[in-house]
């Protein structure tokens, strides 16, 4: 807590008195006594026997000057809190208020000063001046403002705000440094206060990725590349979610582009999966490659077709579930306790073979595969394409 003191001094001739003056009256005081003693001599001469010291004492008594009201009300403000803050030109619209001891250019606006203080209750109201005189960051006065508050009669405390700025939204108006300021109550300094004005940091404009013209840009976490517009063309490679892509040609009116990579390597995609600006129109037609001769369909029922042993060993049977999930047509060759050879269309089908390990080979996806498989119980075995 910081006391404000009015500026009293006491002389040291005149402390019987018990009287607080200023140095003015210090001054003033003390040519009295002066005087005092020279007339009191001159009493002596023309009246023997009068005493020189109460003569003295009369003159101090009547010339020593007592502190006024306001003054003595003054000297014992106390300055219980004090805060910055910035806001517009209304300071009770809190709004605004941004506290702290430093301020962005373009938000500062005025910065205001408040002071919380308290004092004794006055028997009468009391005005006073507090004036704030702000230094900017080359130490010039970069302004200063001065108010008239009154402390009405009875109040013990009080709230005074003073600021100095600009009401309207003008970014140049404060520079960028650090700014003092000194706060006078009746002309005596009482506080000095520091801030900073700070530089905006620009907020980064959005980027937005420019589709390549002509080009594709990915559009779902992974995208297969086909040796041709369909999905009963073989994979010739992937890409992922937002990879480039160069439009090279159409097929089916652009439901599927011919396309190549950023590698270099070309094939075909859905349109649906992929991002692109071009109309349809103004993408050449790209020849077709041959369609896979695709396998029967037309019998949902699993076939079983001879092999070189065309006579299956007899025994007892397991059934198996096959799903075919490639969205094609799925061929599947087995060899081991027996041969046998299915094609099936899409969803599920039930094939009855013996027991055993078999080794297998199935076509879909427009590709194939192999390895091993044991089959000795009734099992489901799922198909589908990478």
């Amino acid at each position: 807590m910081k006391k404000i003191f009015w500026l009293i001094l006491i002389a040291a001739g005149l402390s019987a008195c018990n009287l607080p003056v200023s140095q003015g009256a210090v001054e003033t005081a003390i040519k009295q006594t002066d005087a005092a003693a020279e007339i009191s001599d001159t009493e002596n001469e023309a009246s023997p026997g009068q005493d020189t010291e109460d003569s003295l004492s009369k003159a101090t008594e009547t010339n020593t000057p007592t502190l006024s009201a306001k003054d003595s009300f003054i000297s014992q403000l106390e300055v219980d809190s004090f805060r910055l803050f910035s806001a517009g030109e209304d300071p009770t619209d809190v709004i605004w208020w941004d506290y702290g001891d430093s301020f962005s250019q373009s938000d500062a606006r005025i910065i205001y000063c408040e002071y919380v203080l308290s004092h004794p209750a006055p028997d009468e109201d009391v005005e006073f001046t507090i004036r704030a005189v702000y230094f900017g960051p080359s130490g010039n006065v970069y302004g200063e403002v001065e108010i008239q508050p009154v402390v009405e009669a009875g109040w013990t405390d009080s709230d005074w705000i003073i600021g100095y700025g600009t009401a309207d939204y003008d970014p140049d108006f404060w520079e960028v440094g650090d700014y003092q300021i000194q706060v006078f109550f009746e002309g005596e300094e009482v506080d000095t206060q520091s801030f900073s004005i700070t530089k905006d940091t620009p907020t980064p404009e959005p980027t937005f990725t420019k589709t390549p013209e002509p080009g594709a840009i990915v559009d779902t976490d992974s995208l297969n590349i086909r040796e041709g517009p369909g999905t009963m063309y073989g994979i010739v490679t992937g890409v992922d979610r937002g990879d480039l892509l160069e439009i090279t040609g159409q097929a089916y009116n652009c439901e599927w582009l011919k396309v190549k990579t950023e590698s270099g390597v070309s094939g075909w995609v859905s349109a649906d999966l992929v991002k692109f600006e071009q109309s349809c129109s103004s993408i050449p037609s790209a020849a077709i490659p041959p369609t896979p001769i695709p396998l029967p369909t037309s019998t949902p029922v699993p076939v079983q077709l001879p092999t070189a042993t065309a006579q299956a060993p007899s025994g007892k049977t397991i059934t198996v579930k096959i799903v075919n999930n490639t969205g094609g047509t799925l061929s599947l060759n087995l060899s081991g306790p027996a041969s046998y050879s299915f094609t099936f269309g899409t969803g599920s089908h039930n094939i009855k073979i013996l027991p055993g390990t078999y080794t297998y080979t199935a076509w879909g996806c427009g590709s194939s595969m192999s390895g091993t498989k044991n089959l000795k119980k009734v099992d489901t075995w799922t198909f589908y394409c990478k």
